[in-house]
């Protein structure tokens, strides 16, 4: 936590990566320290929706990063010159023989200067940005096929066969595509299973990504979905799958949804346990090796062996459960929202007794806000007390009030306290999210107060899995 001091504290504008004060002070959220503004006390300060920080003074125009509060670029005042500041770039014009003319265009990406690109710098075999990564290939599919990248270049166009209905990427990247056939005359054709009236011949394609090839082949069952190995599934295996099985004696497809693996090579090996999953959670407990199966009944703890540690067991269609890392977990009653807390690898209780649940905490670190008479407290995996009378101020973003006799204090939802203040109407909250790069969502937190009859201000900024906080 860093402190800033400001002799004006009150804020004339503001985004998600900078501060303007009076006098044109400007402080960057992220670098925690105040842009150096050329001739402070003549230039005005502006940001708007822009990438870049402007300044402007009698004399000229400066931009400046909002990254790295570098100065970037000086634009002189002058009648033969005119320049547009626009939210992602500038365009610089110059009176040549009485015409105006674009000299000069600045171009910001993710709050950076990038160089301009024009149609024929455009590269119609780069990977897309939204495409799927396995294995090193990525994946575009629409109606009638998948576009495959492999290297960031164009690789292959596989074109999906008749009556596909369903497709399927495996760990080594092939892809298995799923077809129903209708027979519609079973007199002179035999078929695999009926539904709804109809008979149907079910029949399954790989495609070979790496030899480009196609072949026909058998499997004998019904995939539903199945799951790839990756950092957020990290099972020992090439593909988890859910599929149903095909039933030969009275040819339908079976209700029970099954798990097992399914290897590059098409072999499949069942999980068998001594519960139900054919409508089930998967959830899997981070540091560990092992994984929580939700179903009807309640919550099983499983190892990467398959084998169940242990069974908590509820009515999921009343009970809400909330699991922890340490391997513990709250259940809330939906219809009382009384809460109880358990070791998920017995069943005992983590504390006596229950708890009146007042909601969950997000924002990065998952956090459950209970109460037992007047007593308010958070669990993050630890039970923790609360001094005063607790309200969720903003969920999402993970930061909630307690009031006590004397002040209202601010906190995060690991316990991070934010500030205090005795007058609780000075308050004053604005969020912002922003990306730095790519799919890497931020999000800012900007808090105004009064202390000592004083404005001060709080920045908080959420960013991957945990916040940093400054002032």
């Amino acid at each position: 936590m860093n402190n800033v001091d400001i002799e004006d504290g009150a804020i004339v504008e503001y985004n998600a990566l900078a501060i303007v004060y009076p006098n044109s002070v400007v402080y960057s959220i992220l670098n925690k320290k105040f842009f150096y503004i050329n001739n402070p006390s003549q230039a005005t300060v502006s940001l708007g929706n822009r990438q870049y920080v402007l300044a402007e003074d009698p004399n000229e125009f400066r931009v400046y990063s909002l990254l790295t509060t570098e100065g970037l670029y000086t634009y002189v005042k002058d009648p033969k010159i005119t320049v547009n500041f626009y939210n992602d770039y500038i365009e610089k014009f110059e009176l040549v023989n009485g015409v105006w003319e674009l000299t000069d265009t600045k171009t910001f990406r993710n709050f950076k200067p990038v160089e301009p690109t024009d149609d024929d710098s455009f590269d119609p075999l780069a990977v897309p940005d939204n495409v799927n990564l396995i294995n090193g290939y990525s994946y575009d599919n629409d109606a009638t096929g998948i576009d495959i990248f492999k290297d960031g270049k164009y690789y292959a166009r596989y074109y999906f066969e008749p009556l596909m209905e369903d497709f399927f990427v495996l760990g080594n990247g092939n892809i298995l595509t799923l077809h129903l056939r209708e027979i519609l005359d079973i007199e002179k054709e035999e078929y695999d299973f009926k539904q709804g009236g109809k008979y149907y011949d079910i029949f399954y394609y790989l495609y070979n990504v790496e030899d480009k090839n196609i072949r026909q082949v058998e499997l004998p069952i019904y995939i539903d979905n199945i799951i790839q190995k990756s950092n957020f599934y990290k099972i020992g295996i090439d593909t988890l799958a859910s599929f149903r099985s095909i039933d030969s004696r009275t040819k339908t497809i079976t209700d029970v949804t099954r798990m097992g693996s399914l290897t590059n090579n098409l072999e499949i090996k069942e999980f068998n346990f001594d519960f139900d999953i054919s409508n089930f959670n998967i959830e899997y407990i981070e540091g560990t090796r092992n994984y929580i199966f939700e179903n009807n009944v309640g919550a099983f703890l499983v190892n990467d062996k398959n084998k169940v540690i242990n069974a908590l067991l509820y009515d999921s269609n009343i009970y809400n459960l909330h699991v922890y890392d340490n391997e513990t977990a709250v259940l809330v009653n939906s219809n009382t929202q009384k809460a109880y807390i358990y070791k998920l690898s017995d069943s005992t209780r983590v504390v006596p007794g229950e708890y009146e649940f007042m909601g969950i905490l997000s924002g990065g670190v998952k956090t459950i806000i209970l109460k037992r008479g007047t007593q308010f407290y958070r669990y993050d995996g630890n039970l923790h007390e609360i001094l005063g009378e607790v309200t969720l101020y903003d969920r999402y973003r993970g930061i909630y009030l307690a009031k006590s006799e004397d002040d209202y204090k601010f906190y995060y939802a690991d316990g991070t306290h934010l500030f205090s203040t005795t007058n609780l109407a000075s308050v004053t909250y604005t969020t912002f999210s922003y990306m730095l790069e790519d799919f890497e969502e931020n999000y800012v937190c900007i808090f105004t107060f009064e202390v000592e009859m004083k404005t001060k201000t709080i920045v908080v900024l959420v960013k991957d899995q945990y916040p940093e906080l400054f002032t």
